[in-house]
């Protein structure tokens, strides 16, 4: 490649930075499922539709969601040694709760269909979350560098549907579920999966928290303290990151170090678990000021980061001016020559 190329290739990258961090936001909802751009608990499928029972045709959705998620969501899984068969996984999943009451479901029926489906996300990877659900899965879908519950098969299909039982024909309540103990029945199912994906976990772990909830930024009722705390494998989890955020224009509650902050310390030691605590990395920042740049916290950071990196901007804006004049130079050089 000769010098007038490279010049080329290095203005045009100048010139492009400011227009795709502007898109990236754009890029990524229009990317992303709806369920994880959205979260689970503002949309799932029944939103689009009548019924307030289970999802309608429950066993072809769920059997296209799970091809899905391993040939399309999660390229990785489809290696033949690693496939799972949907219709196999289809039938462990109705009977855990078909043609039962809703108060009959128990976590124990759902133990064979998780840990058929359920497969290690690697080594580093694993992501939990408390009050964090959005930012969390914007970062598990942006590069794939963790992996959350949500981003599992089994966590992927449960919070894309609607399901539950009944004794009679056919076993499945296509008109209601709501009534008394379908909130145990849906627990039933993400503590079963909660449990083993903890269980699973390898390497480096991390947890983000929000820092900005009234009650605190760690509850002991939370499912991440009551169903994967205490599944991790210390001889296998190697260090315990916590990254504690906070909302945007919202009041800091708690940072590292500070109330429920200090009990989580507490029983990571318990756990024999080895950890650190950060606020607000970088990068959730980026994250967070790419959907909401007019915000008075982002603005604030921008002027902080503006500041500090003045003479940095001064080199690049003199660098970015020479490019023209450069490249023009060079090409009336190599032509006349």
């Amino acid at each position: 490649m000769n010098i007038t190329a490279i010049l080329v290739a290095v203005s045009l990258s100048l010139l492009s930075a400011e227009t795709t961090w502007a898109h990236m936001e754009n890029y990524r909802l229009h990317k992303m499922p709806l369920s994880l751009a959205y979260g689970k608990n503002d949309l799932s499928v029944n939103d689009f539709c009548p019924e307030k029972g289970t999802t309608r045709y429950l066993k072809e959705v769920f059997i296209g969601l799970c091809w899905e998620h391993q040939f399309i969501y999660n390229r990785q899984s489809c290696r033949t040694s690693e496939l799972k068969n949907c219709t196999e996984l289809w039938d462990l999943f109705h009977d855990a709760f078909a043609y039962q009451s809703p108060c009959n479901v128990t976590s124990e029926g759902y133990q064979p269909f998780i840990d058929e489906s359920m497969q290690a996300v690697g080594i580093n990877k694993t992501l939990f979350w408390s009050g964090t659900f959005n930012v969390a899965h914007v970062r598990t879908y942006d590069n794939r560098q963790y992996s959350a519950l949500e981003d599992t098969l089994p966590g992927y299909i449960a919070q894309m549907v609607t399901w539950c039982g009944q004794e009679d024909y056919p076993g499945i309540n296509y008109d209601t579920c709501d009534g008394e103990c379908m909130d145990e029945s849906k627990e039933a199912y993400w503590r079963t999966a909660s449990a083993k994906f903890a269980s699973l976990a390898e390497g480096k772990v991390t947890v983000m928290l929000n820092g900005s909830k009234e009650r605190g930024a760690f509850r002991n009722t939370s499912f991440f303290a009551r169903y994967e705390l205490p599944y991790l494998n210390p001889e296998k989890v190697t260090v315990f990151n916590v990254l504690v955020i906070h909302s945007l224009d919202a009041p800091v509650i708690e940072k590292c170090g500070e109330g429920s902050l200090l009990e989580l310390e507490k029983k990571l030691g318990e756990y024999k678990l080895r950890h650190n605590c950060r606020d607000d990395p970088e990068d959730i920042k980026h994250i967070l000021c790419s959907a909401s740049p007019g915000s008075r916290t982002c603005q604030d950071w921008k002027m902080l980061n503006c500041t500090c990196t003045a003479e940095t901007s001064r080199t690049v804006i003199f660098t970015g001016d020479l490019v023209l004049p450069i490249i023009t130079f060079f090409t009336i050089y190599n032509f006349v020559l």
